[in-house]
């Protein structure tokens, strides 16, 4: 069961750092809609904006 991105403290589930300025937090999805995943509240997490653009569609 995933957590909503709200809910977390506004922490990456990577890299576990905060959000700032130049890296703030976004909401990057579970399952990646190139593999299928929806935009469902429930697909979302907590992603820093560096660790949400390196993985791509992994």
């Amino acid at each position: 069961m995933s957590r909503h991105y709200k809910d977390t403290g506004a922490r990456c589930v990577y890299c576990g750092q905060q959000g700032t300025t130049d890296n703030p937090i976004t909401a990057g999805h579970i399952i990646p809609r190139a593999r299928g995943g929806t935009n469902e509240p429930t697909n979302y997490q907590p992603e820093c904006r560096r660790c949400n653009s390196s993985k791509g569609a992994r």
